[in-house]
């Protein structure tokens, strides 16, 4: 048969394309990405994919019964899968469609690594790229400038650098869009330049990582319109390494911003502003960015993470009652990685059912076993955990803890043994304005019942309830002591 047999499958499975349905789909794709030529496939596969984006709301329970996502693991086409997955992921909009997309995910990777238990989430990335971590978090990134105010210039900042490549910021404030954004390589002859380096092909990329960028930074800079004042704005950063994106700028911020409550003078923000034109010394703050990045070396860790993030709190049918939920969901993240379990919790995008406080109680349980919610008060304090120590803190350090009520944190403090160092995880929690963002609301919330509407605890309320049950560690307590002569006052 050779390459006419090929020629021949593909004339009649083009015809079968264009009469495709969701019964047909699954069948379709798997045949399509079977063919040898990878014109043929990709073809077939695009105009598969096409059909996808055309599916309504109504249509989406309809193409959960039909498409048979386990035959995913039957393609070896990689770029097929990670197109196909997306799309799916898009455009069937259900929950429990997620759940198989998952599963069909999972078999795959497992096929592709060879292995019975899928490695974790940070191994798949470094096989992909090995020299960043998938995860990141930017506390606060200082960008100044050495030049007087009378002379403004564009700003060239790293924010970032990863591997062979930098997330870039310019900055100019005189500009209709005051804050741009790239990926650039450091060695690249336009890295101080505002043009953006051609890339005539994407065979110019073929020994890059096709990593993916997904992530959320918080930026507070002065907008030329707002009298000095400074202004914070999120903003949501989504990169694909690909000829069509490496290099070309992108709106770090809105072309014009309206002054906010949040509005603020530099001083209060620490901003400096120092200009000595005598000894020619300028040094002064032009913005602050912090945030979260994910920065996946390939597409198909960024897809099985998103599969994960919004399907982890929604094993169980929506008629079981909370202990049975939790139950599920306990058994869904002893089953996973301690390492991918982590860059789940650790996600902006993570949905959860009442929010933070289902995440702490699945951890507690999940922690010190399930029936610690039942436990009688006489029983032994602190608890024994299972698990390392260190997998143990990596996971309460994922929580969001200003959004838990204090009772509930107090109760934790209370189980836990010193050697997991929760008091300092909770502290260092809400000093860190990464820790007190809110996550994605949960499936089926309107906006007005938010699971993150308001902080449930802040810091002081935390030390000093904390201080006064003596569950503060003895060094705090000590240093929080009025010293002698304030007693005798």
């Amino acid at each position: 048969m050779g390459w006419h047999g090929d020629r021949l499958r593909y004339c009649c499975l083009k015809a079968a394309v264009r009469q495709v349905t969701l019964d047909t789909w699954m069948e379709l794709l798997v045949s399509s990405a079977a063919l040898s030529k990878k014109e043929m496939r990709n073809n077939l596969s695009e105009r598969l994919i096409d059909f996808l984006y055309g599916l309504q709301p109504v249509q989406y329970q309809d193409a959960m019964d039909k498409i048979q996502t386990t035959w995913i693991q039957a393609i070896n086409d990689h770029d097929i899968v990670v197109r196909a997955v997306f799309a799916l992921i898009k455009n069937v909009r259900l929950v429990g469609f997620w759940r198989n997309l998952l599963d069909a995910l999972t078999t795959w990777l497992k096929r592709r690594f060879d292995s019975p238990q899928l490695p974790s989430l940070r191994t798949i990335h470094q096989h992909f790229a090995k020299d960043w971590e998938p995860y990141v978090e930017l506390s606060r990134v200082e960008c100044f400038t050495n030049t007087p105010t009378a002379v403004p210039v564009p700003l060239h900042v790293a924010l970032f650098e990863f591997g062979d490549f930098v997330l870039q910021a310019c900055i100019n404030a005189t500009q209709s869009s005051p804050l741009l954004w790239r990926i650039i390589r450091r060695t690249s002859p336009y890295f101080f330049s505002e043009d953006s380096e051609v890339v005539m092909s994407s065979e110019a990329l073929d020994g890059d990582p096709e990593f993916w960028i997904r992530g959320h930074l918080v930026v507070k800079y002065q907008p030329a319109d707002q009298g000095g004042a400074v202004v914070t704005e999120e903003t949501q950063i989504k990169y694909q390494h690909c000829r069509d994106q490496y290099c070309h700028w992108k709106a770090l911020v809105s072309p014009s911003s309206t002054a906010t409550d949040s509005s603020c003078c530099p001083r209060t923000e620490g901003w400096v502003h120092y200009e000595d034109p005598e000894h020619n010394y300028y040094r002064r703050t032009v913005c602050t960015v912090s945030g979260k990045l994910f920065l996946w070396g390939d597409p198909i860790c960024s897809l099985y993470h998103q599969l994960l993030q919004t399907t982890l709190f929604y094993c169980a049918p929506g008629n079981k009652d909370s202990d049975v939920g939790d139950i599920l969901t306990v058994s869904e993240m002893q089953q996973l990685p301690v390492e991918t379990l982590v860059l789940v919790l650790c996600s902006d995008h993570l949905r959860i059912p009442e929010g933070e406080r289902t995440l702490l109680r699945c951890l507690n349980k999940m922690i010190f076993g399930l029936n610690v919610y039942h436990l009688g008060p006489d029983a032994q304090l602190p608890r024994s955990h299972s698990g390392a120590v260190e997998d143990v803190t990596r996971l309460y350090r994922s929580v969001r803890w200003c959004f838990i009520p204090l009772d509930n944190i107090i109760q934790t403090l209370r189980w836990t043994p010193r050697t997991l160092k929760l008091y300092e995880i909770v502290v260092e929690s809400m000093r860190n304005s990464n820790g007190c963002h809110k996550r994605q609301r949960p499936f089926g919330w309107r906006k007005h019942r938010d699971a993150y509407m308001t902080n449930e605890t802040n810091l002081s309320e935390f030390e000093i309830e904390a201080g006064d049950l003596h569950l503060a560690p003895a060094e705090v307590t000590e240093r929080t002591r009025p010293s002698p002569a304030l007693w005798s006052l």
